[in-house]
């Protein structure tokens, strides 16, 4: 049986070209998807103010040093007034146990939330968005560069 790519030879540079189109749209898709929560969020979220009940903190080794990670645990009452208990992970935040921080919560899954603040909605999905749209816009670009280079060498 003949290879795949037997009935027409492709040169490396095209290949890379394709491997690294096909690497970075995989990876936009796979941030689009994780963001696809915060986005849904921010639309049809609803306000509540929570209250830290307690937060735990992991310290993990990273090759530039310690990280510190802090997962803070809260409570906030929805507006059909059910009491819900849920996680922040928000890096910005400060809290103290007791401290209350403003929030958005999904209606249909109370339990996802995040803090009511433009960064807290907005920010993963405008920086990931506006990163995956230049890595996309720079693949374009280079297959085309290399298609404009291979045409010259022909002629």
């Amino acid at each position: 049986m003949q290879s795949f790519f037997a009935w027409r030879h492709y040169d490396p540079k095209t290949l890379a070209t394709v491997f690294a189109g096909v690497v970075l749209t995989a990876m936009f898709l796979f941030i689009t998807y994780n963001c696809y929560s915060q986005i849904v969020l921010g639309l049809r979220g609803q306000q509540a103010t929570a209250t830290c009940t307690h937060y735990k903190t992991k310290t993990s080794r990273a090759s530039s040093g310690r990280t510190t990670t802090i997962t803070y645990y809260v409570r906030f009452s929805t507006a059909d007034g059910k009491m819900i208990e849920s996680s922040l992970g928000d890096s910005s935040l400060k809290l103290a146990v007791n401290d209350n921080v403003p929030i958005l919560y999904d209606p249909q899954r109370p339990t996802r939330i995040c803090r009511d603040s433009f960064v807290g909605v907005w920010g993963y999905p405008i920086f990931f968005g506006a990163l995956g749209l230049v890595l996309a816009w720079g693949v374009w670009k280079g297959a085309k560069l290399r298609e404009i280079d291979r045409r010259t060498a022909r002629e």
